[in-house]
């Protein structure tokens, strides 16, 4: 099914469209989306279904009811929770037995055709309308379509020519959520969303975006005001779900070194957004667990430096460390930079990026327990004395990385500081079999 099952929260945000499903005697969305998953009924099916809700003599469904939380829609399929969002948002009325005909080839159409010339052709000979004659409603739902099979070139053929939106009102864009982009992308099911699940797809999402980021303001995405440091100027579930795509496949380095993300980020950027230093850490070195975990989590899967440049001119450290802890933030972003391949010279290429932004040098993950009263918290419960005491100069100097020693010394990194176990950086080199380290670090001139 559509339906992500294995996620507990979204379980509890679909329970209204559990409760649909169970309204047997009725087959209102949830029921075109699981029939249609199931393969229980066709495409064609499945349109005259969403349709048949604004259908000229067709029965009012139990879930037509405007305070129906179109969001949950939206996140066991896009395409039926748009349909659902524009039938009671707009009020359309009903509609005769041939329009609907017309407005189910035009569905069927751009479902199937990703070619906008081919598309622009067959929408007046096929379907016998204009795209310039529609309303901005069903050019929403057209762009839903065109997002949910990835047909990125129709998509960004839309967004610069038409308007899903010509007021104030939300279109279906802005009603994505975070639990809808974050299933869309985890799912392990080969086809998810209308959608082949494959790592192509996965790096159009971020194309997809962009054009809608891109989009004259009003037209495809509303900007809000929120009361949030994180999210300045778009819907916060939205802001959530987009940052995730930076970082959300840990171990493909291809996609976060695409053109496609660069883009992304760029223009995501003057939208007023702002990553976390936990996110910028996961984009720039990912484990297969978090930078918290990274000293026992698996392997680290490093970015390029090129794409480090753009998410760091983009997205500046400065105004992000938090006031409170802006040594465990530091930790957080530089620490695993110190345990990327010491034959990887990108290393020393960002985590210069980094100190010349302002990261500081002698930050550590323990205080985030001083900065929560001394009480610790979930996520560093079961940490090493090592992963939370140790600085960059020490982790650097037990791996005899000699080249990021002397980077971070040159930008002041403090020889004396004792990390785990009461070992200054020069005590736990020479435990480690790196005298030369050891001497260097023992023998400088403060």
């Amino acid at each position: 099914m559509y339906l992500n099952r294995r996620n507990n929260s979204a379980e509890s945000n679909l329970a209204e469209v559990q409760e649909e499903l169970e309204q047997v005697d009725e087959e209102c969305f949830s029921w075109a989306t699981a029939k249609l998953a199931l393969g229980h009924i066709t495409l064609e099916d499945y349109f005259d279904r969403l349709i048949d809700h604004i259908r000229e003599g067709e029965a009012r469904h139990t879930w037509d009811k405007s305070n129906s939380n179109i969001a949950h829609t939206l996140q066991g399929d896009l395409i039926a929770g748009a349909f659902k969002s524009r039938m009671l948002k707009r009020n359309l009325g009903k509609i005769s037995h041939a329009d609907g005909e017309q407005l189910k080839a035009l569905y069927l159409l751009f479902y199937h055709e990703a070619a906008v010339t081919e598309l622009q052709r067959r929408v007046v000979l096929d379907v016998g309308v204009t795209l310039t004659s529609l309303p901005p409603w069903t050019i929403d739902i057209l762009g839903i379509i065109a997002y949910a099979r990835r047909h990125a070139d129709v998509l960004e053929h839309l967004v610069e020519n038409y308007r899903a939106s010509t007021t104030t009102a939300k279109t279906s864009f802005d009603l994505i959520s975070r639990s809808t982009i974050s299933s869309r992308m985890n799912s392990s099911s080969e086809t998810f969303q209308h959608s082949r699940n494959s790592p192509h797809n996965r790096e159009l999402e971020w194309r997809l975006w962009t054009a809608l980021l891109k989009a004259e303001p009003g037209t495809w995405l509303h900007y809000p005001l929120l009361k949030t440091t994180n999210a300045a100027g778009i819907p916060e579930g939205l802001y959530n779900g987009l940052a995730w795509l930076a970082h959300w496949w840990p171990n493909n380095y291809e996609l976060r070194n695409s053109p496609a993300l660069a883009e992304y980020l760029r223009a995501l950027s003057p939208r007023g957004v702002k990553f976390s230093p936990q996110s910028i850490s996961q984009f720039l070195s990912v484990t297969a667990g978090t930078s918290i975990n990274f000293c026992r989590d698996g392997r680290i899967v490093p970015v390029s430096a090129a794409a480090a440049r753009t998410m760091l001119e983009c997205f500046p450290l400065e105004g992000m460390l938090s006031d409170d802890r802006p040594d465990a933030d530091s930790a957080e972003l530089a620490l695993p930079i110190t345990q990327w391949p010491t034959n990887n010279p990108d290393r020393l290429v960002v985590m210069e990026m980094l100190l010349e932004q302002g990261l500081l040098v002698d930050g550590n993950l323990a205080y985030y327990r001083r900065w929560n009263d001394g009480s610790g918290i979930s996520s560093l419960a079961m940490r090493t004395e090592e992963q939370l005491q140790d600085t960059c100069l020490i982790k650097a100097a037990e791996r005899g990385d000699t080249k990021m020693v002397e980077l971070l010394v040159r930008y002041g990194a403090k020889r004396d500081v004792r990390g785990a176990h009461g070992y200054t950086a020069a005590e736990r080199a020479r435990m480690k079999g790196h005298p030369k380290i050891a001497k260097y670090l023992e023998t400088l001139e403060d």
